[in-house]
């Protein structure tokens, strides 16, 4: 989007401005990206500077988009065809849980913006979610390089190869997410249950530990 580009010019321009960076922050929470917004409070609480936002993104194992909805759905009705708010909005019911309107908000945003790789990657994870196999083959087969790099498509990939009785497949998939986010609690857990299926009993501990600790989760490997 070009709010995104704006900031990114910014920070370029001078890493240090706080100001930026608070902006760039909240727009990866309106957009879901929590690794990025955890990356930048990261940066930000190591320079010095202490946020109780730095701390709270920092510390959840999802942002709330809560705050941003309002916001979002202003926008789009000022601009039916801003995909920043759509996608916003998509990330929203994805959380609640609320697949239909995923579908209803990704839908139109994919016809407009093809090569929007966050409205495309949420979508890889809704046909997982809806075990629309084939639907996801092509899907996955339509992502660009930026996906190897995503810990939510790795994730789908492992709930996809799941849903094909992959076991070890998903295994590999739901590491390669783990290592890309280590404090997603939900590749956590699901690599913890692949593992002890397999009957890696002392990896399936530390994974569980990790998983039901408490603050920010580390992945050794395996």
């Amino acid at each position: 989007s070009a709010a995104r580009t704006f900031l990114l010019k910014s920070l370029q321009a001078n890493s240090q401005d706080t100001q930026t960076v608070d902006q760039r922050i909240f727009l990866a929470s309106l957009l879901g990206e929590t690794r990025e917004a955890r990356q930048l409070s990261f940066r930000q609480i190591q320079s010095g500077v202490i946020s109780p936002n730095y701390l709270t993104i920092l510390g959840s194992s999802r942002v709330s988009l809560e705050s941003s909805v309002a916001f979002a759905k202003q926008c789009l009705a000022k601009n039916p065809h801003d995909a920043l708010p759509r996608l916003a909005l998509a990330q929203k019911s994805w959380s609640d849980d609320q697949l239909d309107d995923v579908r209803d908000q990704l839908t139109p945003l994919i016809q407009q913006y093809p090569d929007l790789f966050e409205a495309r990657s949420l979508w890889c994870q809704l046909l997982t979610a809806t075990s629309q196999s084939r639907e996801f083959v092509t899907a996955n087969s339509e992502l660009g390089k930026a996906a190897e790099q995503e810990s939510s498509i790795w994730l789908a990939r492992g709930q996809w190869a799941d849903q094909q009785g992959q076991s070890l497949a998903a295994i590999r998939c739901l590491a390669e997410a783990v290592r890309l986010d280590p404090n997603d609690r939900t590749s956590h857990y699901r690599l913890s249950q692949f593992l002890a299926v397999e009957g890696k009993s002392e990896i399936f501990s530390n994974f569980q530990n990790n998983w039901s600790g408490n603050g920010l989760i580390y992945c050794n490997g395996f």
